[in-house]
């Protein structure tokens, strides 16, 4: 990427240690070779291109999840392809940094926080079971934490062929 622009990810593997290793080493590659690919949308976004060059936020986003999705398809055919590495995959957040702008992407349980004027701010939403109850409200705060571990995902990369990310 261009030095201007900044990209952070981090993914935490699982489906044993060494699958996770490959499947969190594999989405990092991926996404960063992949958005390295549309260097000319990110370079259009920030220069503001008008007419046909025009680029808008859903065009970056759109971009992440692409991303993310060709990530979710090399580790699940990797994963295909080997029984030991079966059922392997990651979460993963990501930021983009395009200008004074940053765009967000997560699967699973990783988070973003902002830290403003000493205050931190958790801005991604966990994608497992425990907030998945509490988003639909099926369940009080105590019921949640008793019958749903936390750490239970129900999003990741990999697992399947595509995932579902969510992007800010």
């Amino acid at each position: 990427l261009e030095p201007a622009y900044g990209l952070y990810v981090v993914c935490d593997g699982m489906g044993g240690h060494a699958a996770g290793e490959v499947a969190s080493a594999v989405a990092v590659r991926t996404l960063s070779e992949e958005i390295r690919k549309s260097q000319d949308l990110l370079d259009d976004y920030v220069k503001g291109s008008t007419g046909g060059s025009r680029v808008s936020k859903r065009d970056i986003t759109n971009m992440l999840g692409f991303a993310v999705n060709c990530a979710s398809r090399k580790i699940h055919a990797e994963a295909a392809q080997d029984e030991k590495k079966r059922g392997m995959g990651t979460t993963l957040v990501a930021v983009l940094f395009l200008g004074n702008q940053a765009f967000i992407i997560h699967v699973g349980d990783s988070r973003i926080y902002l830290m403003r004027n000493g205050s931190l701010e958790q801005l991604t939403e966990d994608h497992n079971v425990y907030n998945e109850f509490i988003k639909k409200k099926k369940i009080d705060l105590g019921n949640a934490a008793k019958l749903a571990p936390k750490q239970a995902i129900t999003r990741a990369v990999g697992v399947y062929e595509h995932c579902e990310p969510e992007t800010l």
